[in-house]
């Protein structure tokens, strides 16, 4: 059993400093005075419902969740589910040309195609290299679909991760696992660099201090 493996999106998320851990960070608008985001209601372990109040004209709202469009409603809450621990960048406009802010999504997506030779995969087995051993996160069926994704749970920042993606028969042998290696950085250090400008020949120079 032959794979080949592709490592796709990075994700990350944006880490609430005056509530670390919380699942739910709310943002909205700055332009939209009308609009104020209430405070989120816990539903159970893993949902919350997100509410908000509006003075404005408008009777329909944008909800943007991890700058990704999530609902175009014309009510004044939406629940939303994630893991305990993983927070979550809410925006909320009235207006649907309004753009949502750069986000940082904690997760990262892995990718790989079918296992090729014999015997034949029957399931690829997806594992996490945790405190000097493999741990078993999830398995995955072979459906012949030819390539497969998997995303991760929030995963910690600055912090080198590795998951393996494991090919396995349906006697349970195991063929040549395709491993992945990612360095996880939410909020990159800026750069500490020197501008300096020529007027005599018009140039920009920026070097690393």
């Amino acid at each position: 059993m032959n794979l080949i493996g592709q490592q796709l999106t990075m994700l990350d998320t944006v880490d609430d400093a005056d509530n670390p851990g919380a699942f739910v960070r709310v943002d909205h608008s700055p332009t939209v005075d009308e609009l104020q985001m209430l405070e989120p209601e816990q539903l159970d372990g893993r949902t919350w419902r997100l509410s908000w109040s509006y003075t404005g004209s408008a009777d329909t709202f944008y909800l943007w969740l991890n700058g990704e469009l999530a609902a175009t409603t014309a009510l004044q809450w939406f629940d939303v589910s994630g893991d305990p621990g993983e927070p979550l960048v809410v925006e909320v406009f009235d207006d649907s040309t309004e753009s949502p802010s750069p986000t940082y999504p904690s997760r990262m997506r892995l990718g790989w195609f079918a296992s090729t030779g014999a015997p034949a995969a029957s399931s690829y087995r997806i594992d996490q290299y945790i405190a000097a051993a493999w741990v078993k996160r999830a398995a995955i069926p072979e459906d012949g679909r030819g390539f497969y994704q998997w995303v991760t749970r929030s995963l910690d920042d600055d912090t080198s991760h590795q998951f393996r993606i494991v090919p396995v028969a349906a006697n349970g042998n195991e063929g040549t696992p395709v491993s992945f290696t990612a360095l996880m950085v939410r909020h990159p250090d800026e750069p500490d660099v020197a501008i300096a400008y020529s007027s005599s020949t018009r140039k920009l120079t920026i070097s690393a201090n």
